[in-house]
């Protein structure tokens, strides 16, 4: 459901008012707050006059003369920015008999920037018909398009598949497929399995099939139908842009037989290959369709995944329970304070205050925004090696051995 908001009109004001009214379109129902960025000539101000769902007023500096941009995002539950719109007047001048008048129309949005720890949330072990079809699955993908339609990567190349109120069903055995080690997909409706027989596999919406690359494929990323890119064994990456898969070429010190891509994930048009050098030492590409280049760990371990929704934001983890954050400036991945823990496995986050990480013996970290915590729940459903983890605003979806599904919701 859309807020309805009020029709744009020009409001005339004193004379010389500062003032720019601002009407809202498009607002989500679910809307409880607004976080409002105003900017003059790229230096923000913040001085706002009474603030409501449908509109608002921004008083000027004195002897404003340059371009405007306001930036609305539509806060929901558990602070999640749940829509967001942008804009832009250009020659706004403090001193004219009217007020400037601006239309933000909002788009609804994933939410993001969440603040899932300060939640009453709580993870929930899975166990029903569906999950226990096949007790020795072993999930090591898990992705969706939102929290009532989730997909686990399994063994076997089987799916279990959330499709909300309660409602699994598990699919046995992709035909032709052995064990997914990643899977991924995109806003249309594409899924992608990253195979343990070196192949990929696609499904259009409507039936999968596989995906004959000329490289192997440990783990799949998914930007877009027309960028999708893979990782494998001797550091190949590929990309397939919506037509035919090309190689990326990689810097002759990582090609090799024991050098192995185990993730791939991407910002926008760049990706980032995380992956070790003789089972013991990590290392990381960065990726454009013209090629890789090495990016320099500052401990060297194997990685084992990655998450990331901006430059300074980007996460990775290892099997020796180290965590590295990208440093945007410098370009190195700098190991961070955690406190001790099990070999971590996968990391997912809906922002920089909502980071999480899974691993061995059931372990379960939260990045709050300052620090790294023992999750309450870590290690509590058996131990069991967690090997996947995804989200859809503060709803977590996560995968592991022994057919092991949790669920983060309302208890």
């Amino acid at each position: 459901m859309v807020r309805r908001s009020l029709v744009p009109m020009l409001v005339f004001a004193a004379a010389c008012s500062p003032n720019v009214i601002v009407e809202l379109t498009g607002l989500p129902a679910e809307v409880t707050a607004l976080r409002i960025d105003a900017s003059l000539d790229g230096s923000p101000f913040p001085t706002i006059e009474k603030p409501r769902l449908d509109r608002f007023v921004l008083e000027l500096p004195s002897g404003t003369n340059g371009a405007l941009e306001v930036n609305v995002s539509g806060i929901g539950l558990n602070g999640c920015t749940i829509s967001k719109g942008v804009a832009r007047a250009d020659a706004v001048r403090s001193a004219q008999y009217y007020a400037t008048n601006l239309t933000v129309a909002n788009q609804a949005i994933p939410p993001s920037y969440c603040r899932c720890g300060q939640s009453s949330f709580r993870f929930q072990k899975i166990s029903n018909a569906a999950t226990q079809l096949d007790p020795g699955q072993v999930y090591r993908g898990v992705w969706g398009t939102s929290a009532q339609a989730v997909t686990f990567f399994g063994t076997g190349g089987s799916l279990l598949q959330y499709g909300g109120a309660n409602n699994w069903n598990f699919l046995a055995g992709v035909p032709g497929s052995n064990i997914f080690l990643d899977g991924h997909g995109d806003a249309a409706g594409n899924l992608w399995g990253a195979d343990s027989s070196a192949s990929l596999y696609h499904f259009d919406g409507k039936s999968w099939r596989s995906e004959r690359t000329s490289a192997g494929a440990n783990s799949v990323w998914a930007g877009a139908p027309n960028n999708v890119w893979t990782g494998g064994d001797k550091c190949q990456v590929q990309r397939f842009d919506g037509q035919v898969w090309k190689s990326i070429p990689t810097p002759a010190t990582c090609i090799g037989p024991n050098r192995s891509i185990s993730r791939v994930w991407g910002i926008g048009d760049t990706v980032w290959a995380f992956g070790d050098k003789n089972s013991s030492n990590g290392f990381v590409l960065i990726c454009t369709t013209s090629g890789c280049s090495e990016q320099t760990l500052s401990t060297n371990v194997t990685l084992s995944s990655a998450w990331g929704d901006s430059l300074n934001n980007f996460w990775a983890v290892s099997s020796m329970g180290t965590i590295f954050k990208l440093n945007p400036t410098t370009h190195l991945w700098q190991s961070v304070q955690k406190p001790p823990s099990a070999g971590l496995l996968d990391v997912w986050g809906s922002g920089p205050e909502d980071v999480w990480a899974v691993g061995i013996n059931g372990t379960i970290l939260h990045f709050d925004g300052s620090a790294w915590a023992v999750h309450g729940q870590s290690g509590s459903f058996g131990n069991a090696i967690m090997e996947s983890i995804w989200g859809y605003g503060c709803e977590l979806f996560a995968g592991g051995a022994s057919s092991t599904v949790l669920r983060y919701t309302t208890p």
